[in-house]
């Protein structure tokens, strides 16, 4: 976590006792929980009251706040009983059940995601509007949204899911401000990208929803720093000064309406 950052709880699984760590800059907030899954390769776990500034899977510089508890949780292989789950490989066959429409590049106007579409690339240009509606969208490598695109969910909070297998640059704009709660945790419950590759990931324009990236580097907060939703990844980077505001993934119910005629 960087500078001056700040989100809810946290979970970091770390791959083997004493070789991995979560490290936290100076005046990082944690307003929450802690929580240090760790993989004991049978070696003799350790305790909370031993957790100190030398300890290797926890560095914490100076004024770092944890509001809640730091807790060790412990697994002694992966996919063992215990609160992380060692499969967490998507299923890909999906991405070879629709036909793929090719390489997609948008540059001025608006584009519309059509349900069930797949590309083997998107890239949307400065200058253009990316609309999502409600469905599942699947790229099958590079999805690149750059600085100067506007972009719009069609019905906020209802369920859009894209599927990637490959990088990810997000760095579109919103009519609406960041600062408007209401409206981006309605957005970020309805809205989740999945990704099935290891490939890095990079937000830096206005994000809300969930992130599934169980094999993948994550960088949030670099340019914008509100961020509503949950991430989960290999790595998360969050940069300072950046706000995490934690939104369960719970769409709505896809709207119906029922006309009935008075006499």
């Amino acid at each position: 976590m960087g500078v001056n950052s700040r989100i809810g709880n946290a979970d970091v699984r770390l791959p083997i006792l004493e070789s991995g760590r979560a490290f936290l800059r100076n005046s990082a907030i944690i307003q929450g929980d802690l929580n240090l899954h760790i993989l004991t390769a049978g070696t003799q776990p350790h305790t909370v009251a031993e957790l100190g500034q030398d300890e290797p899977y926890l560095v914490r510089q100076s004024n770092v706040l944890i509001g809640g508890n730091i807790n060790l949780k412990y697994y002694e292989y992966y996919g063992s009983n215990d609160d992380w789950k060692g499969n967490y490989q998507c299923n890909l066959s999906k991405f070879y059940d629709v036909p793929n429409m090719g390489n997609k590049s948008v540059d001025g106007g608006s584009f519309l995601l059509t349900n069930g579409a797949s590309y083997s690339s998107l890239k949307i240009q400065g200058n253009s509007r990316l609309i999502i509606p409600p469905g599942e969208f699947y790229i099958d490598s590079l999805l690149q949204i750059e600085s100067g695109t506007r972009i719009e969910f069609l019905n906020p909070g209802e369920s859009s899911i894209i599927h990637l297998n490959g990088k990810l640059i997000w760095r579109p704009q919103n009519d609406i401000s960041l600062s408007d709660a209401a409206y981006w945790t309605n957005v970020a419950r309805g809205f989740k990208l999945i990704q099935h590759s290891s490939e890095y990931m990079l937000i830096e324009g206005f994000f809300g929803g969930t992130i599934y990236a169980p094999l993948s580097e994550l960088i949030l907060g670099q340019v914008n720093k509100k961020i509503y939703g949950r991430f989960l990844a290999k790595d998360i980077t969050v940069h300072q000064y950046a706000e995490v505001f934690r939104v369960d993934y719970d769409p709505i119910s896809e709207q119906s309406y029922a006309i009935r005629s008075l006499k």
